[in-house]
């Protein structure tokens, strides 16, 4: 009766660690949430499709009575209710906080037209080389710089990147976090795990333009609305 109190005992205590490792998954997966989304600008109570396309060819696509190729680009991550982007791709994003962007009218169904970045960039990127203690290392350091032109101010963005450890640490302005992250490894079979990712929380990225503007995502139609 002891020995199977014990047997008992013993897998009692190695389920523990188990089922406390499920339910952490499972939490990570409930508060964390990626997507792949495209842009829609709201102004003027009129909606703006964002699109890739040189101006050129949007213009010759809306001539031709044609709409121009449209599709999601940015990888949006959500937890609690803020959103994330990593600052090495955040730049269409601050195009349009910025004011950056050119907009082509044409109506559609579900939209009045489409708006693209334009040639006065907020954003510079820049990169250098640092060494670290350990010889033969050497630490790749990024530089993302945004303008504010209105008030003159500037708001750096800066994580460095350890090339041989593989590894990625928060300098200014932006910070480490964990996602989970479902991955395709064969056709029918994914695996999900967590991953690090440097991160812009784009609540704090609004506030340095000083914009009045709202962003809300429509995970439906796979599309993050910046309203003005």
């Amino acid at each position: 009766m002891e020995q199977k109190h014990g047997v008992l005992l013993k897998w009692f205590w190695l389920g523990v660690p188990i089922v406390s490792a499920v339910l952490m998954f499972f939490y990570l997966c409930r508060d964390a949430d990626s997507h792949v989304v495209n842009l829609v600008l709201k102004k003027k109570n009129k909606t703006y499709l964002f699109s890739k396309l040189g101006t050129t060819s949007v213009k010759y696509g809306i001539v031709k009575n044609e709409s121009p190729n449209v599709f999601g680009f940015v990888h949006l991550f959500e937890e609690k209710n803020r959103f994330y982007v990593n600052p090495a791709h955040i730049k269409e994003i601050i195009d349009l906080l910025c004011g950056n962007y050119v907009l082509h009218d044409y109506e559609q169904q579900n939209y009045d037209g489409y708006v693209k970045s334009g040639k006065q960039s907020c954003l510079k990127k820049s990169f250098k080389n640092g060494s670290v203690k350990k010889i033969g290392e050497q630490m790749h350091i990024n530089m993302v710089q945004l303008t504010n032109r209105e008030l003159g101010n500037l708001y750096d963005i800066n994580w460095e990147h350890n090339l041989k450890e593989n590894e990625s640490r928060a300098l200014e302005n932006c910070e480490k976090k964990s996602f989970m992250i479902t991955t395709q490894i064969l056709p029918g079979e994914t695996v999900t795990a967590s991953k690090d990712f440097i991160m812009v929380n784009l609540d704090d990225v609004v506030k340095f333009y000083g914009n009045e503007v709202g962003l809300r995502l429509d995970e439906k139609k796979q599309l993050l609305f910046i309203v003005e």
